[in-house]
């Protein structure tokens, strides 16, 4: 789950790739894609059509471009480090930026785009921005994102949600109430029974400051050694904050260059989606 982009290429308006059946059957849609007319749509000329789309230039899908942007927790972090520098610093940005899948950024806008990204990335460095960490390691394991106001868990079985904050690590249930909340603590794996004698594995935390404990079937990551989640150790977590430049964007920031330079090169719009 996440965005990509796509950019059409020109070999069909430059008449360098013909279909089967008239082009005149064929249109530009709103979102950018090549489809068949209203009159023309029917299951037979569709299946000619993506016939078409696959083999009719040396462009996969006719796409002079396609990039996976990110999935979305890294571009909603993308999103937010722009509203903290100042969204009015990016405007053609903050426009054209989708919130979901879908859309189009028409190639006009593309010149100013790459001089927002290339602004974005002369800051010297963005923000820090709250973050939990593998105690054994110092291994980053979560960022605060914004939009998802620091949850990176939504724990179906427990009908809860876990996330990182300004305040340090927390679980809270579905109705907002705090559950547990901690800055540093250890994850201790345990197992019982059920009615049924089936083995259930659960996982306690436990606050190091303040020996508060939290019961939940819903482990944390880990990434030191080759700890699994089942492992018997311990394992300690921190909350503190993340430094970031701009280069910790560079994921997003790249494929944004590509599609919006292959706009400007097809006069074609970006395609979200």
């Amino acid at each position: 789950m996440g965005l990509d982009a796509t950019v059409m290429c020109t070999c069909f308006q430059e008449g360098k790739a013909e279909p089967a059946f008239p082009r005149e059957w064929l249109v530009v849609d709103e979102e950018g894609y090549l489809n068949l007319t209203p009159e023309q749509d029917n299951p037979r000329n569709n299946s000619l059509l993506n016939h078409f789309l696959e083999t009719g230039c040396p462009h996969a899908r006719m796409e002079y471009a396609s990039e996976r942007i990110s999935n979305w927790s890294g571009y909603r972090s993308f999103q937010g480090v722009l509203r903290t520098l100042g969204m009015e610093k990016f405007p053609v940005l903050q426009q054209e930026l989708p919130m979901n899948n879908g859309g189009i950024t028409l190639s006009e806008q593309c010149t100013v785009a790459l001089e927002e990204l290339d602004r974005f990335m002369s800051f010297p460095r963005t923000t820090s921005t709250p973050a939990l960490y593998e105690g054994e390691t110092g291994k980053l394991l979560y960022k605060y994102i914004e939009d998802y106001e620091g949850v990176f868990i939504w724990s179906g079985s427990d009908q809860s949600e876990m996330g990182v904050d300004h305040d340090g690590f927390f679980v809270r249930d579905r109705e907002g109430n705090i559950l547990f909340r901690s800055q540093r603590f250890l994850q201790h794996h345990r197992s019982k029974r059920d009615w049924f004698f089936r083995k259930r594995i659960l996982y306690t935390w436990n606050d190091l400051d303040t020996g508060k404990a939290y019961t939940t079937s819903t482990p944390l990551k880990y990434m030191s050694g080759e700890g699994q989640t089942n492992s018997e150790k311990p394992f300690e977590y921190y909350t503190g904050e993340a430094e970031e430049t701009p280069d910790d964007f560079d994921y997003a920031v790249e494929p944004l260059r590509i599609v919006f330079k292959a706009a400007l090169v097809t006069g074609n719009p970006v395609r979200w989606c």
